[in-house]
């Protein structure tokens, strides 16, 4: 790629007795998109290609080893991995027995491992409730959890009243003895020295007549009143389980942010805005008096936050600059992590009566953001009981939204999500004439040579997202056969005609799932792609995985394509021996059918054998025709 020098953008140093391995963590849109090493980063620069695309280049021994988009790119912070946090999650279902679920830590990697529990459990008569919670608590005392925790969750959903828990522990005699002794354990039991923040959710059985005693049992199962939720249906237990997983996630993540302003006169008020509301509309804001004889802000008061830093926050002077550094940040209304792209700063004199705004500050030139995630703990007790009936399988799926819900969250910090620069916004420039630049692994994968996601054609959630039926029954855009398309319709003997031959966005996978950059390749860029003027392919392995590898013939980058299979119906076919690959283009005469990149050992072409409906890989583009 032709380019010019723009601006230099960064130098990092890394001394080599650094026990900590550090990643430079690329964010977009608050999530990593990209991650590199940092003893591999020399410098950064922005430079221009040929199609006068801004580009952030990483060098290394002055080779670019790395390149993406700006516009790709939000923000980079430095990540060491010894602070890793995890979630820890355990499971209990409970009717007439508990089936429990060994804790065990929550990412992207054991998400399924979990739902899958989820899963299997089955509806029996009998309701072990406060058995079954009495055990939860056994469970999260017995464990030895390494990371540093910052909360421990139950978290209990019923439908209705103790029904056996009497006969599993002769201890007690009446269901209110047992019911008060759990309670009791609720508020004494502390792991790693945290008390439990138990969350009871109760959805009203029709069998339920005392209505009091069902309302108790909510009470004595949270931590406190606040955490006891009554429900009306189905849909306000998801609803209520997305909050509690946000009040989770908020917990574990606290931001330190710095900011540098000019220095003041003594007593000047100084306040910092980040709700893009002016000075005196603001709920969310930062404020404190200015000290010139020791350059710090004195009564220190925070609106809309708790923190961690107090009332007065020492401020570092660099010639007639002051940073200051809040630290320990995290809303107050559980909405997640501080907003930081539109920070303002006012000040005002002691001697002055109205707000003047600092118009030479900016978020990106005078702010850094720092995030600290520590480990959560989450147990689940799921009521399986028989009474639930139709509304068990509600309870699952609810149940595993839940869980993938922490799961992304946890993948998003613990792990690096992609390795040497592979990811979502992170492409290679192999010359082609078109301009387009083809990523460095697919939709799902950590690295080049990982399968990643299955995706039907137009639909943007694939086998990762729980879609684990690739068939025409389960197929978006029909209505249960190949002969009733509902969209994208090119031919008359379907039915009615739609002139559309490519994706929308929105039923674009590589557009949803990682940004308004990228789109899945069109039929024209898979055949440029395989052009034998242009490139070169090979079938090889990389890191023992089997795939095609193609090269320029124009500069020599090449990206590897792992022969990642598809999957039909319920199972994977082929993987390791065949690629199949997603275009977004539509075979105008075959309407049931989708262009596609395919390859095997001996082969290497486009064609649109198989229906819309099967799973397949998908390498994104960007710059699309």
């Amino acid at each position: 790629m032709k380019k010019t020098l723009f601006a230099f953008f960064a130098l990092f140093a890394v001394a080599a007795a650094c026990h900590a391995q550090k990643f430079l963590d690329i964010y977009r849109n608050g999530r990593v998109v990209s991650s590199v090493k940092a003893a591999d980063v020399d410098s950064m620069v922005i430079a221009t290609d040929a199609k006068d695309r801004r580009t952030l280049d990483f060098y290394q021994k002055g080779e670019v080893f790395h390149h993406m988009l700006t516009a790709n790119v939000d923000s980079i912070k430095v990540f060491k991995s010894e602070d890793e946090p995890l979630v820890y999650l355990g499971i209990v279902g409970f009717n007439q027995a508990l089936y429990e679920k060994e804790f065990g830590v929550l990412d992207k990697n054991t998400a399924n491992d979990f739902k899958s529990f989820v899963s299997n459990l089955t509806r029996k008569d009998g309701t072990l409730l406060y058995y079954g919670v009495d055990k939860a608590i056994d469970m999260l005392k017995k464990q030895n959890f390494t990371t540093p925790i910052s909360s421990v969750n139950l978290i209990t959903f019923t439908d209705g009243l103790d029904q056996g828990s009497l006969m599993m522990n002769s201890n007690y005699t009446t269901d209110e003895q047992y019911l008060n002794a759990v309670s009791k354990r609720i508020g004494e039991s502390k792991v790693k020295g945290l008390p439990l923040t138990a969350y009871s959710l109760g959805l009203r059985g029709s069998d339920v007549t005392d209505y009091t005693l069902f309302q108790n049992n909510l009470k004595k199962l949270a931590s406190s009143t606040e955490k006891a939720f009554e429900v009306s249906n189905m849909g306000a237990v998801r609803t209520r389980l997305q909050e509690i997983s946000d009040q989770i996630i908020s917990i574990s993540n606290k931001q330190a942010i710095s900011m540098k302003i000019p220095g003041q006169s003594d007593g000047t008020l100084i306040r910092f805005t980040f709700d893009d509301a002016s000075v005196t509309n603001s709920s969310l804001y930062i404020e404190g008096t200015f000290n010139l004889s020791d350059r710090s802000l004195r009564n220190v008061s925070y609106h809309g936050f708790k923190a961690e830093s107090g009332s007065t926050v020492q401020g570092y002077q660099d010639g007639i600059f002051v940073t200051f550094t809040f630290t320990g940040l995290q809303r107050e209304d559980g909405n997640g992590l501080v907003p930081t792209n539109n920070i303002r700063q006012y000040y005002k004199s002691a001697s002055a009566t109205s707000w003047q705004e600092n118009s030479e500050f900016t978020p990106a030139n005078n702010t850094l953001t720092t995030i600290n995630h520590s480990g959560a703990v989450i147990l689940l007790v799921l009521d399986c009981s028989s009474s639930l009936g139709s509304q068990f399988s509600d309870m699952q799926s609810y149940a595993k939204d839940f869980i993938d819900r922490v799961a992304n969250n946890a993948t998003e910090h613990l792990e690096r999500p992609f390795n040497n620069g592979a990811g979502s916004g992170s492409y290679v420039d192999l010359g082609l004439p078109s301009g387009t630049l083809w990523a460095t692994c697919n939709i799902g994968a950590n690295s080049p040579e990982e399968y990643g996601d299955y995706f039907a054609w137009g639909e943007t959630e694939g086998f990762n997202s729980g879609k684990t039926n690739f068939s025409w029954s389960t197929y978006k855009w029909c209505n249960g056969s190949y002969d009733s398309l509902t969209k994208y319709i090119t031919s008359s003997e379907y039915g009615s005609i739609d002139k559309m031959t490519e994706l929308d966005l929105e039923d674009d996978a590589a557009y949803v799932n990682w940004g308004p950059e990228w789109r899945m390749p069109s039929l024209g860029q898979f055949e440029e792609l395989i052009n034998s003027s242009y490139t070169t392919t090979t079938w090889t392995t990389q890191n023992g995985v089997y795939g095609r590898k193609i090269t320029s013939k124009k500069n020599g980058n090449s990206i590897f394509l792992p022969a990642a299979g598809y999957r039909h119906i319920s199972s994977l076919n082929y993987d390791g021996s065949y690629g199949d690959y997603w275009s977004r283009s539509l075979h105008s005469d075959y309407p049931g059918s989708a262009w596609r990149l395919l390859f095997y050992s001996s082969y290497i072409g486009t064609s649109n054998d198989y229906g819309r409906s099967s799973g397949r890989s998908v390498r994104p583009v960007c710059s699309p025709e």
